[in-house]
């Protein structure tokens, strides 16, 4: 356990996350690569690696320092960003926390009991939630594990919410990572069955929106044409949310994303470890044009006004001014 202690901070860096040092450089990239094939063993197994750990502590030991002169160097007061769980995310929130700087972490998406585990115990001051019942749910879970300030401010993400595309029914499919090194073909059958329903029951336009972290594409090509189906050409999800209908996914935080932008969204009951807020679980079996279309004309999500929207974005930076402003080191 003394071994484990001492390398805890490398081994959530090369362990934690099972992917290389991106940010790092080369060499403490290399020692990570040569300790990887370790990693399926357990962790006082990668630990014993001793002469390798010691060699990528002492690299990013000295990375950590670059970056903490930097900081100092630049008058560094607060830094803000969506990333203090990964391997890059933690060398500069531990830079800054040894150089005095402020850290404030916006979440990265909807993040629930089961899926604290790649983001906690949090490496900066203040995490700003997504919503005020995922706040209190971080805050209920984390319990007496909690070294981070939990807050809310308003959800994070401003969308300019647009009318509601003309027929037929558009619906966008998130997926998802399920192939590659993630295989997982129980998902991609679930989500196959599940656009062929969209498209045999419901008569409906479906896009497909693959996982950000999707990097086995190929493999995601040749299920596209095996379902016949398309995928979504945008970037940036705000032009998928302007072309659609309704959203439906598995665990996607782009369900609640789509609520805000002013699109009913909807979890498959099979696809999910966790419920989201504002957002309809049904059974795969169940999804069908009915359901769909009672969906759409009870929209339990309204419009929101070009002045409401303008009045709410100027609740949120105010919240997050007063945030920053109270967080500041004296």
């Amino acid at each position: 356990m003394a071994v484990i202690k001492k390398y805890r901070f490398i081994v959530d860096l090369a362990v934690g996350s099972r992917l290389p040092l991106r940010a790092l450089c080369l060499q403490s990239d290399q020692f990570c690569r040569a300790i990887l094939p370790y990693v399926e063993g357990d962790l006082p197994t990668v630990v014993g690696v001793g002469e390798q750990m010691e060699k990528l502590n002492s690299a990013v030991e000295h990375e950590i320092g670059i970056m903490q002169k930097l900081l100092l160097a630049n008058s560094v007061k607060t830094i803000f960003s969506t990333d203090d769980y990964r391997a890059s995310g933690q060398v500069l929130y531990e830079a800054a926390r040894r150089a005095g700087v402020n850290r404030v972490a916006l979440a990265h998406g909807y993040i629930q009991h089961p899926t604290l585990v790649s983001c906690f115990p949090g490496r900066s001051d203040t995490f700003i939630a997504w919503t005020k019942q995922q706040k209190e749910d971080l805050e209920r879970d984390l319990g007496p594990f909690k070294s981070t300030d939990i807050q809310y401010i308003g959800f994070p993400k401003i969308f300019p919410q647009s009318q509601m595309p003309p027929a037929p029914m558009t619906i966008l499919l998130c997926a998802c990572a399920m192939f590659g090194q993630r295989l997982d073909k129980v998902r991609q059958d679930l989500f196959g069955t599940l656009a062929a329903n969209l498209v045999r029951k419901c008569d409906a336009r479906v896009f497909v929106r693959l996982h950000p972290k999707e990097r086995a594409l190929d493999d995601a090509a040749q299920w596209l044409r095996r379902h016949q189906l398309t995928q979504s050409g945008f970037a940036r999800l705000e032009d998928d949310l302007s072309r659609c209908h309704l959203v439906i996914g598995g665990n996607s935080s782009v369900l609640v994303e789509a609520f805000e932008y002013g699109r009913e969204a909807i979890q498959v009951e099979e696809l999910a470890r966790f419920e989201f807020e504002n957002v309809h679980v049904l059974r795969l079996n169940s999804i069908n044009s009915e359901v769909l279309e009672r969906i759409l004309r009870s929209r339990m999500n309204k419009e929101i006004s070009a002045e409401m929207l303008a009045a709410k974005r100027e609740i949120i930076r105010s919240n997050l001014r007063e945030i920053l402003i109270k967080s500041r080191p004296s």
